[in-house]
């Protein structure tokens, strides 16, 4: 699966963006909302527990107010070419590209904090400000200091360590070939928190109070598994079905999001971001294909240096980012303040 997913990014990352009449999109004005669901069944599965209502109020927001899909996107082009990024707490966003680990604000220029960190794929912030890097090289999971750029080995052994989201307690959830895991990056022990052979396992995201974990299949699956309040995972469930375009369309799914409502994002790379309701309902929030190649994605920050909280940005392979107009908040992170 990875080896496929790698050829056709490499052969579609020369391609140069346009619109739909074949000229080239702005970088400042959003673009004009595009049609909504795919014609076909897309499913009305029921997720079940997601963490928050649909009509109490979450982070100040009223859930009963998210906006309809579609909404309006606009293109950012300062942003450097990565498979995944972060956001600081001093809003900075953060990537490893071309091996160079790097923090660069909203609007840019990047700089650079330390060579040498390879092919990273997930990149997240632990509570205490340390960043955890998937290093599929390796089959690792470094933790760096941003600040000296140094780096430790939490976890090694792993299968093609892909995407990674941490919960509140610290400990570090991965996603590898057939298996999630979870890393003390202090003591290293490593356990499976869902043993699923043959998946391709790539983004994850909790529930908006952390009690359940949805990690996506990237042929179109999504998969969960609930905490106990002692940690224990439960049997994984789902899936939970995404209508994905078929490989040789190039649809693969990559990063995923929660909003403070309980609705879930999960990017199609070939352009297209996914809204799921917390009733299971699925539709298409923004898409952007033929412009893009889409891997990652992440809600933004309370209206600081340009970024906005309920704002979704949608990283760009080919270099950029796309903000949509999410209209709801997203969750609480653990490294940000409440």
């Amino acid at each position: 699966m990875v080896w496929t997913r790698w050829a056709l990014l490499a052969a579609c990352s020369e391609r140069t963006a346009t619109t739909p009449d074949g000229g080239t999109p702005s970088t400042d004005v959003p673009a004009t909302e595009h049609t909504g669901l795919p014609s076909g069944d897309t499913g009305a599965t029921s997720v079940g527990h997601t963490g928050a209502s649909t009509t109490d109020t979450a982070e100040g927001f009223d859930c009963s107010q998210v906006p309809s899909a579609p909404v309006a996107f606009r293109k950012l082009a300062w942003a450097p070419t990565a498979e995944d990024y972060t956001i600081s707490a001093d809003a900075d966003m953060i990537t490893v590209t071309g091996g160079l680990l790097k923090r660069t604000p909203f609007g840019g220029p990047s700089v650079n904090v330390a060579p040498g960190f390879g092919d990273v794929r997930g990149t997240r912030f632990l509570p205490d400000g340390r960043l955890a890097l998937a290093h599929p090289e390796d089959g690792s999971v470094w933790v760096a200091d941003l600040s000296t750029g140094g780096h430790t080995v939490a976890a090694g052994n792993l299968t093609t360590p892909n995407g990674i989201a941490i919960h509140p307690d610290g400990l570090i959830y991965v996603a590898t070939a057939g298996r999630i895991v979870r890393i003390d990056p202090d003591t290293h022990v490593t356990e499976t928190v869902a043993d699923m052979p043959r998946n391709s396992f790539d983004g994850l995201t909790f529930s908006p109070d952390y009690t359940r974990l949805y990690f996506n299949e990237e042929l179109g699956q999504v998969n969960w598994v609930d905490l106990a309040p002692d940690g224990t995972p439960s049997a994984p469930q789902g899936p939970l079905r995404i209508p994905v375009t078929p490989l040789a369309g190039f649809g693969i799914l990559d990063g995923m999001a929660m909003d403070a409502c309980g609705n879930l994002y999960v990017n199609e790379m070939n352009g297209k971001v996914w809204r799921v309701r917390p009733n299971g309902t699925m539709e298409v929030l923004a898409d952007i294909t033929g412009l893009a190649i889409i891997p990652a994605l992440n809600f933004g920050l309370p209206d600081r240096d340009g970024w906005h909280l309920d704002k979704l940005y949608v990283l760009d392979f080919t270099g950029a980012l796309w903000e949509v107009d999410a209209g709801v908040p997203g969750k609480w992170e653990p490294h940000m303040p409440r």
